[in-house]
């Protein structure tokens, strides 16, 4: 019976040193790029971080301030320019006249983050032709407070100034306000943009 019996072998375990996986070290060989490989077919996977930016044709740059206006006055979603107005105008351009004059519209940016920097330009430009005519002049400040759809606090703020011997009333500011809509927070607020606008406080009145 006992050459059916096999004897349960007992696996030895073997003591492995600090100091023999510390005299291991892993090699990798690397080959330097070399222009004359392009001779051999090869061609570099590395990527250039650098962008050429696209030339744009001025009359292009013109429409597409154009498009963003009428985008932001009626208050439509930025991608109505590049979804619906540009093919629109396209196919009426090619109907009118002929496709080869329909062609060049597509030379017109209109995506959307183009219309929403368009519509960000001309916003700080009328915010800086405002600022401009009251720097130097007196006026007068109309605060008031309110509550969008999210119940976000907002501070509002209207200048009053006199413009070529008119009097005229012109939104000067939105600003959101995350702490508490106390006095002090308001004041901090208003005290803030007339800094960055380079305003002075002796030259408006508010209330």
């Amino acid at each position: 019976m006992d050459k059916f019996l096999k004897k349960q072998q007992v696996p030895v375990k073997r003591k492995v040193d600090d100091a023999s996986i510390s005299n291991v070290t892993t090699t990798t060989k690397r080959r330097k790029y070399d222009e004359a490989y392009l001779a051999l077919g090869f061609t570099s996977t590395t990527q250039s971080r650098f962008t050429k930016a696209a030339s744009v044709p001025s009359n292009a740059q013109l429409a597409s301030y154009k498009v963003a206006y009428r985008v932001a006055r009626c208050k439509k979603p930025h991608t109505i320019a590049e979804e619906l107005i540009l093919p629109s105008a396209i196919d009426m351009v090619s109907t009118m006249t002929d496709d080869a004059t329909a062609s060049k519209l597509k030379a017109i940016p209109l995506s959307n983050n183009t219309i929403a920097r368009r519509i960000y330009d001309m916003s700080k430009d009328m915010e800086e032709q405002l600022n401009d005519k009251i720097r130097d002049n007196r006026f007068a400040l109309q605060m008031d407070e309110a509550t969008d759809n999210n119940k976000d606090c907002l501070l509002i703020t209207y200048v009053r100034f006199i413009d070529a011997d008119d009097l005229r009333e012109d939104l000067l500011f939105c600003k959101l306000v995350t702490k508490r809509a106390t006095a002090d927070e308001l004041f901090k607020i208003i005290d803030t943009y007339l800094k960055e606008a380079d305003l002075k406080w002796g030259s408006g009145n508010g209330r």
